[in-house]
């Protein structure tokens, strides 16, 4: 069975109930042809005229990905859900689940609108959900998403898109980024290990 690239959304832990955020996942249609990924090193030393002693790694590098994904309302889609939203919303749920990525939720906003209205000084950034891009098993490595475009296709008579190509470019959280206690600190640990080990194959 065919493998399928996706991006799984984790929400942030909300309320005192102790439960577990559940889990969005969006499954690409079809796996991009192409998946161009750019690696800059972080490294202290071996400047042209610092003779430095030794050339050190700074910290992890700092990586991208950037894909095109195309999206079909007119064709199988990879789940059921997906697919019975198709029928009456066109690929917006999809469109809608993606571009969310960029913006806070609205109770975090109205949250912070009745504390500043009640004269609170001090509001809390937005917390982000985690976002992990799943390239294969290798691959799975927390990400967040830098930019977004779309082009839309298809159109049924309530507007609705059917078919759109998206750009996406997603740039990887390392433990440098996140203190050790946050989840994706982890993510970025275990997919290291990966390439550590696929390294060791040689």
């Amino acid at each position: 069975m065919l493998a399928k690239g996706s991006l799984h959304i984790i929400p942030k832990q909300t309320g005192q109930s102790g439960s577990s955020p559940s889990q969005t996942s969006i499954v690409f249609q079809y796996n991009p042809d192409r998946v161009k990924r750019d690696i800059k090193p972080n490294m202290v030393g071996g400047r042209a005229g610092g003779h430095s002693s030794n050339i050190r790694y700074g910290t992890a590098p700092e990586e991208t990905y950037s894909l095109q994904v195309e999206i079909d309302a007119l064709d199988n889609l990879p789940s059921k859900a997906q697919a019975k939203a198709a029928v009456t919303d066109g690929i917006y749920p999809i469109l809608s689940a993606l571009e969310l990525l960029m913006y806070p939720d609205l109770a975090s906003v109205k949250s912070n609108q009745a504390k500043l209205d009640a004269g609170t000084l001090q509001v809390a950034p937005y917390v982000a959900p985690q976002v992990l891009l799943n390239w294969g098993q290798k691959r799975i490595v927390p990400v967040v998403l830098e930019s977004y475009s779309v082009e839309e296709q298809m159109f049924d008579r309530a507007l609705n898109p059917l078919r759109a190509t998206i750009q996406l470019t997603v740039r990887v959280i390392t433990y440098n980024d996140v203190r050790p206690g946050n989840s994706n600190y982890q993510s970025f640990v275990s997919y290291q290990r990966f390439k550590e080990n696929e390294a060791d194959k040689l």
